[in-house]
């Protein structure tokens, strides 16, 4: 994926696995970083990769 480029809501879904209504629900909730241009939102994929990353749960290890 080229990380210069904009991802449309429809792309971030198809990208991420997700319905369209989610990144709307997302986007509307301001839980996932995005680019207002205009009335259109647009996302890049690298701080969406952060934002992902962020969101990563390790799992438990008992010692």
């Amino acid at each position: 994926m080229d990380s210069k480029k904009l991802l449309s809501p429809k792309e971030l879904a198809e990208y991420m696995g997700i319905s369209i209504g989610t990144v709307y629900s997302y986007t509307y909730q301001k839980l996932i970083p995005y680019i207002k241009i205009g009335r259109l939102a647009r996302f890049e994929p690298v701080a969406v990769e952060a934002w992902i990353k962020e969101r990563r749960i390790e799992p438990f290890r008992m010692n």
